[in-house]
This record gives C-alpha cells, structure tokens and sequence, in this order.
C-alpha cells in the first residue's frame, strides 16, 4: 500500500479540517502524511485554528488570488496523492475548477469531495422556506433546491471525484448516491477551549430566569425571524425567561460574526436553552456544541428525516409553528437535562473516535 500524502482544503466550515487531519496523524503514524491548506482564516481573536498553510485571499488582490492559488496548485500537485476537499471549494478558482479536475484525473490523484450545506443548497432556498413556512409545511410547491453554479459542481463532481461525503442527511436528496457523515466534534479541543483563558468572565444574561439563546451565523439561513416572531408570541404568556438573539448585543461589529467563539461558548455555559435553526432541517455543529454545554436544544428536524436521528436524540425536534409550543411546556415545567446521557450520546454519535469508517475507508481505499 501506497503511502498517503493528503491535504485537507480549502474552506473549514464547522472547523473540521484541523480535526481530520489531526486524527490521521495520530493514528495511522507513518502511513499518512496529512497536511491542511486554508484560502480564508479567522482571526485568532474570533477563534484559534492551526493549519499547516494558510493564505488569506481576502487580503489579496484578485490578480494575485490568481496568481497565488495557481503557484500552491502546482505545489500541492507535486506534493500530495489526496485532496480532501470540503465545503464545496477547492484550490483554484470556480472559473478553473473543471481545469483542476481534469487534471487530478490526469495525474491520478484521488479527490474526496464532501458537502456541508450550502456549498450545494441553494441559500436562497432557505431564505424561500422562512418565508412560506407554513406552506411549506403544509405540503405546498417548494422552490428550487439548487443554482446553477452548484448543478456544475455537482455534475463534476460526480464525474471526477472518488468519493462524495455530505454532512446532513438532506443533501442526500441532492447526491443520492453519496454517503451520510455526520459531524463530528473535537472534544479534547472543545473541553480545552471551553475552560481557555480567553472566555469571557462577564456574563451576557442579566436574570436568573430560564435563559434562551439564539446564535446564528447567519439569521435569514437559520430563519431567525421566525424564531424571533415565536419568542415574541411565548412572552405573551409567560414572564419566565430571558432571551438573548445575538446580533443584538452589538460587540463584535467589525466581524461577519456575531460573536467570537469563545463568546458564543460562555453563552452556552449559561443558557438553559439554545435554538439553533427553523429553516434547514437538520442539526449542525452549534446543537452539538450546546449539548456538550449542558443546554436544552430546540432544532427544526424535517419530518421525513426525523427516522434518520440517531436512537435517545437529545435535541426537541420541532418547526416553527410549534415552537412558540414546545417552548412554553419546557418553560411551564422545566427540567435539567441529563448531562450524562446526553454526554454518552453525542460521544457516541458526533465523536471522530466512534464514527470514523466512512472517513477512513473514503482515504485509505
């Protein structure tokens, strides 16, 4: 067996690159040489990420984006066997993706491909459903699913690449003949950073009373609004709670982010509840995440996906016209949740150490 020499690239959504290619390291020593290459980082003061090379496009001019993805393409050609790329982007430009294809195929080199939301789901889809939700719900006409930039990079990839990985099992309706990998959690890393010295020590709530949070990183993608019309409704019929929609703190305003990461992890220390979307589907990283921070967590699950939650699901599957609901019973009679369990179960669910096949057999086969 050949060795591996892969790089994970281009874009690390859900900071999955660092994880990956950390756990191929230790564990498969000699056998792997596992390097990572980002186009954009975060600021450190956002989020602490390592990758082994990162060029910060943004920061560039477009003739030098140019000049800058093509000069490590042939680097990277030289030097790898595997390209793992994730979120939809890989080393060179949209423009000259078909081209970087072509040529991976020419030279043999193996292309993994794996899809994590809107890398191939159309974001104005979302923004369609949190507008007609209720139709939607009710089995009205759906608006399409995919651009047209998104069907060439499907196409090709499926031309292309030797194996495709989504995330959430929605995108199967998309790539039917991909495989489902769930996220995964870096709990060494998120234990480590949760009790790092640059959370904050000032606490965001201002009650004692039962704490909602709703986070998202971007409000019309994870329908916001209608998370907000709900909270609204519920506060006409109780007084018990305290909700904090971050936007609305206004502290990281020079950023894409509301709040930096290790903000968003002192939230979850003191929210009892987190809402995490109302419009995709299914749950993500920040409904892991909360779990692991000891909060209840209120998540729209489609309903021809619910039989996909893996057994004792922790998460309140719910949508938005029951929201408002499903919130006001936890509220009336509210419980802790079972830490320990739901701990065994993310653990055994969303770890890389438990659910690390299709990864593993996807590179090393």
């Amino acid at each position: 067996m050949r060795q591996v020499k892969i790089l994970f690239a281009a874009v690390d959504i859900g900071w999955r690159i660092e994880h990956y290619s950390a756990f191929l390291k230790v564990n498969f020593g000699k056998k792997v040489i596992s390097q990572s290459f980002v186009k954009y980082a975060v600021n450190k003061k956002q989020y602490r990420t390592k990758y082994t090379y990162n060029i910060q496009f943004s920061d560039l001019h477009p003739i030098s984006q140019y000049f800058a993805s093509i000069s490590f393409f042939l680097f990277a050609l030289i030097k790898y066997n595997t390209f793992y790329f994730l979120s939809g982007e890989t080393i060179l430009t949209r423009k000259l993706r078909h081209i970087e294809f072509k040529i991976y195929k020419l030279l043999n080199k193996k292309v993994i491909m794996h899809f994590v939301g809107s890398d191939i789901r159309d974001p104005n889809y979302v923004i369609w459903k949190e507008k007609n939700i209720v139709g939607y719900l009710n089995g009205k006409k759906t608006h399409q699913i995919t651009q047209s930039w998104q069907d060439k990079l499907i196409a090709d990839s499926l031309f292309y690449a030797n194996e495709i990985l989504v995330s959430t099992p929605d995108l199967l309706k998309i790539i039917p003949s991909a495989k489902y990998y769930p996220v995964v959690i870096d709990f060494i890393k998120f234990q480590k950073d949760i009790n790092s010295s640059v959370i904050p020590t000032n606490s965001f709530f201002k009650t004692k009373k039962i704490r909602i949070l709703h986070s998202p990183s971007l409000d019309k993608i994870k329908g916001s609004s209608l998370i907000k019309e709900s909270i609204k409704e519920l506060s006409k019929d109780s007084d018990k709670f305290e909700f904090i929609y971050t936007p609305d703190l206004k502290i990281n305003t020079n950023s894409n982010y509301a709040v930096t990461r290790y903000q968003l992890f002192k939230l979850y220390m003191e929210a009892d509840i987190v809402i995490d979307q109302m419009t995709i589907g299914w749950y993500g990283l920040q409904s892991i995440e909360a779990i692991l921070g000891g909060c209840h967590v209120f998540c729209y699950i489609e309903n021809n996906l619910r039989d996909q939650l893996f057994p004792k699901c922790p998460i309140h599957a719910t949508d938005a016209i029951n929201l408002k609901t499903d919130l006001l019973k936890l509220i009336t009679n509210y419980y802790e949740p079972k830490y320990s369990e739901d701990l065994s179960w993310v653990k055994r669910h969303h770890s890389i150490e438990e659910n690390n096949e299709i990864l593993i057999n996807s590179i090393m086969n």
